[in-house]
């Protein structure tokens, strides 16, 4: 009898040294998961015949259960992601491990939308100015500039808010007989919008003011005219014996004239026209003949004028 359960015993032993190693398995693999800003409940199910851990690498992912036996064979893990309140993107990762095996889950989650209202556009400025108030939402801080000195807005910057918010944007009289533009630029992180003002030219006017008011004398002279103007202008005279100098300008500037002696016994007269757009100015000028001229000397425009 002792013989026969001898033999058994080894019958036993020789049939479960025969057995194959059981081999570790796992079915999950590499994966991503995407989630918007707003939250993700997301269930992974797997097989495995090892005991597993799953562990999430930031705060704002959780996952349950966190572990679970080799007996269950099947499990199911559920990844929760928490709502994201920042602009910005952001990723983490879940490390799931069975045994000597492991996958990871990525997960990606958006960042919130940003909110701003306001678009491109554009405003009519007369030439004597413009104040206006836009408003505008915006979840995100703002800055707004402008790059024309003449255009001003304000406030320059602003913080997020869920309430409407405005700017004002004032244009300064303009001056110049030439229309102008420029833009206010609104930035609010990844948008912006431009608002493009467009004023009106303000009438072009010229005057002019001779240095002296007497005559030239027979022999010559030179001098200059003050010229003050809000536009490009030019001046023409209609005698060749007198120089002009520049023939044309923008703004403010002078003109110099001159005039070589006069041959003659009568005196001589030119007219200079200063044009600018549709507005002029007219100087006269004399010049005495050698038998008029009683004391050589100057010059007699008569005094510029503006219309």
């Amino acid at each position: 009898m002792k013989k026969i359960v001898s033999i058994l015993s080894t019958v036993v032993l020789v049939a479960a040294s025969c057995q194959k190693p059981v081999e570790p398995s796992l079915s999950l693999k590499d994966q991503e998961i995407s989630a918007p800003a707003a939250g993700l409940e997301q269930t992974v199910t797997f097989q495995t015949n090892q005991d597993w851990s799953a562990t999430p690498d930031a705060g704002w992912v959780t996952v349950t259960p966190a572990s679970g036996s080799a007996a269950d064979g099947s499990a199911t893990i559920t990844v929760s992601v928490v709502k994201n309140d920042t602009f910005d993107a952001r990723t983490a990762k879940v490390s799931v491990k069975a045994g000597p095996l492991s996958a990871t889950i990525t997960v990606n989650q958006a960042g919130k939308d940003v909110v701003f209202t306001l678009s491109d556009q554009q405003l009519n400025a007369e030439t004597a100015g413009l104040e206006k108030t836009i408003e505008f939402e915006s979840n995100i801080d703002w800055t707004a500039s402008s790059d024309a000195s003449w255009l001003t807005v304000t406030p320059a910057s602003g913080k997020a808010s869920d309430a409407k918010v405005s700017i004002t944007i004032k244009a300064e009289k303009n001056t110049l007989a030439k229309t102008r533009n420029a833009k206010v630029s609104v930035s609010a992180g990844s948008k912006s919008a431009v608002i493009t003002v467009n004023q009106e030219a303000a009438p072009a006017y010229v005057k002019v003011t001779p240095a002296s008011d007497k005559p030239f004398g027979y022999s010559g002279l030179e001098t200059s005219i003050s010229v003050e103007s809000n536009a490009a202008w030019t001046v023409s005279c209609d005698a060749e014996w007198l120089e002009v100098s520049p023939s044309n300008g923008e703004g403010n500037g002078t003109v110099n004239v001159k005039a070589g002696m006069n041959e003659g016994n009568d005196k001589r007269i030119a007219k200079l026209v200063f044009t600018a757009a549709d507005a002029t100015a007219e100087v006269t000028v004399e010049q005495k003949g050698k038998e008029t001229d009683g004391d050589n000397e100057s010059f007699d425009p008569l005094p510029g004028y503006e219309w």
